[in-house]
């Protein structure tokens, strides 16, 4: 008797072990079912809400270019395509600031510079030279990066000359190399971008002046000498440049372009001569115009025009609106 209820005892516990486990088992199906359940459910809620924000973030493009005034775009002919290049390179959350700030009434162009550290000239510039559209407004363009972009670095430096048969020239010995101090070279060349006055003609050719006190020249090759100062643009508009004549100026011309420098307020034609340079830096355009203004008559040293009148140089810079 006691055999047999021993033997009840180990099946009663075996039958409760065997259900106890197979609840154990199932407990973790369950489990597993739900988490999966809800997964689901997430994953379809995210592919639905990416399915939304695709139209929101192209709607943004719209509703930017039916929101902002034409100043806001400096009246570029900015469109669909603009606004689409400009999402590429900078990302969704560009336009999602812009947009912002027009909703609250903020309609100034410099919004494009704080959100993308360019201004709207200067992405206007990057745009149509990545597309190949209006190669006209970007042909002429000097582009240099900025050691700071917060705080940009322009040199403008008065007349320099290159003539050996004067002064500095006399008195060098290494040539070119000793006409400016290591100070100076430091400081031209550190700068993101300098602009000198020519105040002297590249030729060897041409006729000097008749009645003209001091006529400069330097032979064309010497041109080259102002990339290693760290020059990029020279105004030619001074009483100097036409010292040997037409010829001589036009030798001068030839001379900066070869070197690959860059030349304001002069050219073959008046259109050339009178054309506005820019210089892209630190996110900003700048405009650079060389100009003669006149000068008191029979002042010793200046050019005259057909009228007999003296003229003397003057070179301005401006950064356009923001």
């Amino acid at each position: 008797m006691k055999k047999k209820c021993l033997e009840c005892v180990v099946l009663l516990l075996f039958i409760f072990a065997l259900t106890h486990g197979i609840i154990q088992n199932t407990q973790p199906l369950k489990e597993t079912k739900e988490v999966q359940t809800e997964y689901e459910e997430k994953t379809s809620q995210v592919t639905e809400k990416s399915q939304e924000t695709e139209p929101e973030v192209q709607d943004l493009e719209s509703q930017i270019l039916r929101t902002a005034s034409g100043k806001f775009f400096q009246k570029y002919p900015v469109d669909e395509a603009f606004m689409g290049w400009i999402e590429t390179k900078y990302g969704s959350g560009v336009l999602q600031s812009l947009y912002t700030q027009l909703e609250n009434g903020n309609q100034d162009p410099d919004l494009w510079y704080r959100f993308t550290r360019n201004s709207m000239h200067v992405l206007w510039l990057m745009y149509c030279r990545q597309q190949q559209y209006m190669s006209y407004s970007y042909e002429d363009v000097i582009w240099k990066e900025a050691s700071d972009p917060a705080c940009i670095r322009l040199d403008f430096v008065g007349d320099i000359c290159l003539d050996e048969n004067w002064c500095t020239g006399k008195m060098a010995k290494n040539h070119m190399a000793d006409y400016f101090s290591d100070e100076v070279k430091k400081e031209l060349i550190s700068a993101d971008f300098t602009m000198v006055n020519n105040e002297f003609a590249y030729t060897t050719r041409g006729q000097r002046q008749v009645g003209k006190a001091y006529c400069f020249r330097a032979d064309p090759k010497d041109a080259g000498f102002l990339r290693t100062l760290g020059i990029d643009m020279v105004s030619v508009a001074n009483n100097h440049v036409f010292d040997y004549g037409e010829q001589g100026f036009l030798d001068t011309l030839d001379a900066l372009h070869a070197a690959g420098i860059s030349y304001s307020g002069g050219g073959r034609n008046l259109t050339e001569a009178s054309a506005v340079r820019y210089v892209v830096t630190g996110g900003r355009k700048i405009a650079i115009v060389s100009f003669y203004t006149e000068s008191p008559e029979g002042e010793t040293g200046s050019i005259k025009d057909p009228a007999g009148r003296g003229m003397e140089e003057r070179t301005e810079a401006c950064e356009e609106e923001q």
